[in-house]
């Protein structure tokens, strides 16, 4: 960021993050992701309140996400490991 741009500042935004991935809960793939956008959160003032890892599961993915709308957090961003693949149920639980 050039010195004369001043960051956009978030008023301290309650963010809760949930990663999906087998991958993840595993250890075969480091969570960058959910490093990824906290370092960046934080640096334009939310609040890191949550993060969350389950598994590439219809009622652990759901869980979770029940889990984070009761606790009225500002904002969650769900995130995944690897990306997209041929069993990926997750954008289907997520618009059930």
């Amino acid at each position: 960021m050039p010195s004369n741009t001043k960051p956009f500042i978030l008023l301290s935004m309650k963010v809760s993050i949930l990663s999906i991935g087998n991958e993840l809960l595993s250890g075969k793939t480091m969570n960058t992701n959910a490093n990824w956008l906290g370092e960046r959160l934080t640096k334009i003032g939310c609040r890191v309140e949550k993060q969350v890892v389950v598994s590439d599961e219809e009622k652990p993915i759901i869980n979770a996400l029940n889990f984070l709308v009761n606790d009225k957090e500002g904002c969650i961003i769900v995130t995944g490991g690897l990306g997209p693949t041929d069993d990926d149920i997750t954008s289907e639980v997520l618009f059930r």
